[in-house]
């Protein structure tokens, strides 16, 4: 079932999928989902392997768990490097440009929002990522699917 209030398309593409017409409920649903085949195949997001299941996770994926996994930081608080790209490139041990090029497609989506802020550590504002109120309803059902 696609999650509400987030058109499936608006979905697709923040998870990497060039496809509108794939459902964003195969993407988050359990091992029993299918994905119509496209005649052409998708441009797919890198995939890193996962400390967590020993399998393979996408990038996109692994953002919105390493987001989700820094608590809520209110607007007045210094945020901790860890939401910005450098400290999500240490943490996640992914290259710089893939992990550019997701933090754009979430942001686009609404998945992601980005302000500039001052950040622990930082002598100057960088752009800190955090989660939406949709972003958070994937991260739920991320965390809620079995993996395959």
């Amino acid at each position: 079932m696609p999650t509400p209030g987030i058109a499936p398309a608006t979905l697709a593409a923040a998870a990497g999928t060039a496809d509108p017409g794939i459902d964003i409920s195969a993407l988050v649903a359990g091992p029993t989902a299918t994905v119509p085949v496209a005649s052409e195949p998708a441009p797919t997001e890198p995939t890193v392997p996962s400390p967590n299941n020993g399998g393979q996770l996408r990038i996109s994926h692994r953002v919105l768990v390493h987001i989700a996994s820094q608590g809520r930081i209110g607007r007045d608080e210094l945020a901790p490097r860890a939401l910005t790209q450098a400290g999500m490139v240490e943490a996640l041990a992914v290259n710089q440009g893939a992990l550019t090029g997701v933090l754009r497609r979430l942001v686009a989506a609404g998945v992601l929002e980005e302000s500039r802020e001052h950040v622990h550590g930082a002598d100057r504002r960088l752009k800190v990522y955090r989660l939406t109120s949709s972003g958070v309803e994937l991260y739920r059902d991320l965390r809620t699917r079995r993996p395959p």
